[in-house]
């Protein structure tokens, strides 16, 4: 994971102080979360699917909000359009976001 999507991720969160507790379970809710958003967009393996800005990224710090308030049922259900648009693009090659 790369240290930008980390801090992105913080942002989103809004966490603001350093702490080794809550930066271990930041980076756990990533790691959780790539596999799971990735699957949802269509993405055999989530690698290389959330490094660089767009809309999966984007869908990604979301899914990790969701997750740190324990409500990722509610983001599938909140995000199923983006998460659907993700899966067509995938499935028909489109990169262009």
């Amino acid at each position: 994971m790369s240290d930008a999507l980390f801090a992105e991720v913080k942002r989103k969160l809004n966490i603001t102080w350093d702490d080794d507790a809550t930066d271990a379970r930041v980076t756990d809710i990533i790691a959780n979360m790539r596999p799971a958003v990735a699957r949802l967009c269509g993405h055999a393996d989530g690698v290389g699917a959330f490094e660089s800005p767009g809309a999966e990224r984007t869908l990604l710090v979301n899914a990790c909000f969701y997750e740190w308030n324990h409500q990722f049922d509610e983001f599938k259900a909140n995000y199923a359009d983006d998460l659907l648009a993700a899966r067509i693009a995938n499935a028909i090659g489109d990169t262009n976001e």
